[in-house]
């Protein structure tokens, strides 16, 4: 069985992870041979390396890879870059439109460019795979779960998104993110992974990670940890993340930054920045706050929560339901009852037998439900299934 992906690799978050981990699971079954296409040597390529499996590298042509997602209309302003694109593009389609393949699999509007000429001759055996909700605003995007002959979905909350695009319930299903921790080295218990990243061994951490932007809730969980301090006084937030390039973004992170030197909360935030070691440091930690504002797929924060065994305290969103609140594996509340989020804190933080049964039972949830044991089963299924359409 001959899977054909592509991958951009104009990124290394969520998404590229995910594949990663699919690509780990779907080597293990020895009826498939994996054929990977990459945009250019980076980050991505560099794990691949490191897994030993092979790939070819497939340029992007460069107009085509600075489009960015919801932005096409701002892209297309000169004959130069749209006669570039498409010469460029010939050249990658000549490349692999007779490619053998059982199953194309698409990840990404771009990616489904590059690919389009395979994807149309095997269309019968074409499969894509949205990560967000975001695509159905992107035509591209909807045109391609019209392609392919199926469309999984990570999440129910996706699954909705994309028949609300119109296409057939019929053709959607939910196949489950995998979440494993690889290159990390041996992985620390929490008092080693306190001193390994530098941070204080005495009191509780409340963790948080992810981009540093409003949507994501930093600001609230500073505001969190300053109720909570006033029952657990040794208690200290650390928050792991960029803000990126955005003026936006710059002027929030110096915002929280603020918040955090403020009155009661002195050098009880600590900003660590980007990191990659976020499995260890996760290791460091009590509890994991997620106060996002709006939706997200599955975010893989979860996912690493429960893998690290983290009791988790999230938003009353539909996506962090579906994982957390079917499961059982964390406390959910609105964005706007802060009250609820310290009492929960507190409360967990009060009772260490407590805290230690959720961070078991977070852990066999992911052992169960995300890992490459518990989900590799299904995903292998689902691509056979594609492969024999």
């Amino acid at each position: 069985m001959r899977l054909v992906f592509y991958a951009n690799c104009l990124g290394r978050g969520g998404a590229h992870q995910s594949m990663l981990a699919w690509f780990d699971v779907l080597r293990s079954d020895p009826a498939v041979e994996l054929v990977i296409l990459c945009a250019e040597r980076g980050w991505f390529s560099d794990q691949l390396d490191q897994r030993s499996l092979p790939y070819e590298l497939l340029p992007m042509p460069r107009a085509l890879g600075g489009i960015k997602h919801g932005q096409w209309k701002h892209r297309w302003r000169t004959a130069v870059q749209v006669l570039s694109m498409g010469a460029g593009l010939l050249q990658a389609w000549s490349r692999v439109a007779w490619l053998k393949a059982d199953a194309v699999v698409l990840t990404g509007g771009r990616d489904f460019i590059m690919l389009l000429p395979l994807a149309l001759r095997r269309r019968g055996n074409t499969v894509t795979i949205p990560q967000t909700t975001d695509w159905a605003e992107i035509p591209v995007c909807r045109t391609m779960c019209r392609v392919a002959s199926r469309t999984y979905a990570i999440s129910a909350s996706v699954a909705q998104s994309i028949e609300a695009m119109g296409i057939a319930t019929t053709k959607i299903s939910v196949q489950p993110l995998i979440y494993t921790v690889d290159q990390c080295g041996r992985l620390l218990d929490g008092l080693e992974a306190r001193r390994q990243c530098g941070l204080p061994l005495d009191g509780p951490i409340i963790g948080m990670t992810g981009v540093i932007r409003p949507h994501k809730g930093q600001r609230e969980a500073i505001l969190i940890l300053r109720e909570v301090l006033k029952q657990v006084p040794a208690a200290r937030l650390v928050v792991v993340g960029t803000a990126g390039e955005s003026d936006e973004a710059r002027r929030y992170e110096r915002e929280i930054v603020e918040l955090a030197a403020g009155p009661g909360l002195s050098d009880r935030v600590v900003f660590l920045g980007w990191r990659d070691d976020v499995p260890q440091l996760m290791r460091a930690m009590n509890l994991m706050l997620v106060p996002s504002h709006d939706f997200e797929g599955v975010p893989r924060v979860i996912l690493e929560g429960l893998e690290a065994g983290l009791p988790i305290v999230a938003t009353d969103l539909p996506q962090f339901r579906e994982v957390l609140g079917q499961f059982g594996a964390g406390a959910l509340f609105p964005i706007d009852q802060l009250g609820k989020w310290t009492d929960e804190i507190v409360a967990l933080l009060q009772a260490p037998a407590r805290l230690e049964a959720a961070s078991r039972h977070a852990r066999a949830v992911w052992r169960a439900h995300y890992s490459a044991e518990g989900a590799g089963p299904r995903i292998r299924q689902a691509f056979r299934d594609v492969a024999l359409l």
